[in-house]
């Protein structure tokens, strides 16, 4: 959902990603935790569904208002707060908010992330450095601090 920002979408990501899993499973190498190789698939995927998607759409994504589990109704705070994080993260590039997101939210070292995106851990440092510097030109120095 925070690369796509659309349920249908991640939906039809989430059973490729378990197809291509299932397909694949054999041929995990053992070079990283098996749920490293998963997210590498899912991010892999859902980038191609992305970018076949918007071809044909607008590249504003729905309010993360809509997203939220409706069977436990958010405090009003919370909302706020979910809003105001997903403006902040679209003022990301997709590669820069996938690092910002697996590195704060999933906990992933860099190290693991340069193997979920098939990048060199220099090139995920670079990107987690552009977003700092993305951010704080945005929202001020206090906004972003290292981590």
């Amino acid at each position: 959902m925070r690369t796509t920002y659309r349920p249908e979408l991640a939906e039809e990501v989430a059973a490729d990603t378990l197809f291509t899993v299932w397909q694949k499973a054999a041929s995990f190498q053992g070079n990283s935790k098996v749920s490293t190789w998963i997210f590498g698939i899912a991010y892999r995927k859902s980038l191609k569904a992305l970018t076949r998607t918007v071809k044909h759409e607008s590249r504003a994504a729905p309010d993360l208002e809509n997203m939220a589990d409706e069977a436990v109704p958010p405090s009003q705070d919370a909302v706020m707060f979910r809003n105001q994080l997903g403006a902040v993260l679209k003022t990301l590039s997709v590669e820069q908010r996938t690092v910002v997101i697996l590195t704060y939210v999933h906990g992933y070292k860099y190290e693991e992330i340069a193997k979920i995106l098939g990048r060199p851990t220099n090139t995920i440092k670079t990107r987690m450095r552009a977003a700092r510097t993305r951010l704080q030109a945005v929202y001020g120095n206090d906004a972003v601090t290292e981590g």
